[in-house]
């Protein structure tokens, strides 16, 4: 199994990269940055998140642009910041760095890890490559269209979108057939599912390959049976979330009572059984009814809800426990996913 490209970060960043986000109060503009705010910053270049690196990068070139001008005058400390610029400016992927990666995989995973360059010999021998770089469809296809010729015509190509249509990435393909999606959910080391996409070229046997890769790693495959945008996982999750913005637009309750209508009513109940199982321990002929008088109630319009664009803006999250300790949220998290597994591995014994 050869991996695909690990995305990881350039030179360790001087001490001054909290001063330097937070003199340019960069939390407040940037999305990517709210999704952890400052909290993240300790763990922005550390091996177990080398995907942060070019979060920080996008945002230094954001600003360095005039796309994001400061909110406040930055600190007079332009030496410290000129040195956290230099070190977003080298190149993303150092050896260091990815062999870094790949240690920690190997103490996680208990398995040989190994880091290698995009190159040929790392392709030469793959049964699997699995591409994983950034949701950008140009930047995906020039990737693959390299490294199909340096791999064995019976190896299989993954992709790991979570929004971009296989056929779409397969264009840059010979071999069309050996490719499909495989997206793993994060985190991808403690989630117990994995979405298989074929596309309209995609192969039977690339299907049952990528099927038994997913069993084999502890992951219960989940087989896409559409190139749909979303596939399953995030047409889910997003139909949930824009019917919770909605009601928090609307008034109905405020956000800590509908997460934990979620968190402590639907989501332990979906884990014993999912919403369409529910609907038979439940009476299909009563949730029948019910879809009749909900459903030309409940959201269904394409727009965003005004409440997200508006803390986007203001950078105020939906709940300030989430940023109070980033260790223990995480933690909290992998219990979770944890607990849940340990519930999904009895519901297959019942057959679900």
């Amino acid at each position: 199994l050869a991996a695909g490209p690990i995305g990881i970060g350039a030179a360790e960043p001087p001490a001054s990269l909290t001063s330097f986000l937070d003199a340019h109060s960069l939390e407040c503009h940037d999305a990517d940055v709210k999704k952890g705010g400052l909290n993240l910053l300790d763990l922005a270049f550390s091996p177990e998140n080398p995907s942060l690196f070019p979060t920080w990068q996008r945002v230094y070139e954001r600003v360095r642009d005039g796309e994001m001008p400061p909110a406040k005058e930055p600190r007079p400390d332009h030496a410290e910041q000129e040195s956290f610029l230099a070190a977003l400016e080298q190149p993303l992927v150092t050896a260091d760095r990815a062999e870094a990666a790949a240690s920690w995989a190997r103490g996680f995973a208990g398995t040989r890890v190994d880091a290698a360059s995009i190159d040929p010999d790392a392709f030469s021998g793959a049964g699997v490559v699995i591409e994983s770089i950034v949701e950008d469809a140009g930047d995906k296809r020039d990737l693959l269209s390299r490294i199909e010729p340096w791999c064995p015509d019976q190896a299989v190509i993954a992709t790991n979108t979570s929004s971009l249509t296989i056929a779409e990435l397969a264009l840059a393909l010979r071999r069309p057939e050996r490719f499909a999606g495989l997206h793993f959910l994060k985190p991808a080391h403690l989630t117990g599912v994995v979405e298989v996409i074929p596309g309209p070229a995609t192969g039977a046997e690339t299907v049952v390959t990528l099927r038994a890769l997913a069993a084999a790693i502890g992951k219960a495959p989940l087989t896409v049976r559409r190139d749909v945008p979303g596939f399953i996982w995030n047409r889910i999750q997003f139909a949930v979330l824009r019917e919770c913005l909605h009601m928090l637009d609307e008034g109905i309750a405020d956000a800590a009572d509908i997460d934990a209508a979620v968190a402590d009513g639907l989501a332990p109940r979906w884990v014993a059984a999912g919403p369409l199982a529910t609907a038979d321990l439940g009476g299909i002929g009563t949730f029948r009814r019910v879809c009749e008088q909900l459903f030309p109630h409940l959201a269904s319009g394409p727009d965003v809800p005004d409440e997200m664009p508006r803390r986007e803006a203001s950078g105020e999250p939906f709940a300030l426990w989430t940023r109070a300790d980033p260790e223990a949220v995480a933690a909290l998290r992998a219990h979770a996913l944890e607990a849940g597994r340990r519930v999904a591995a009895e519901r297959r014994a019942l057959g679900g």
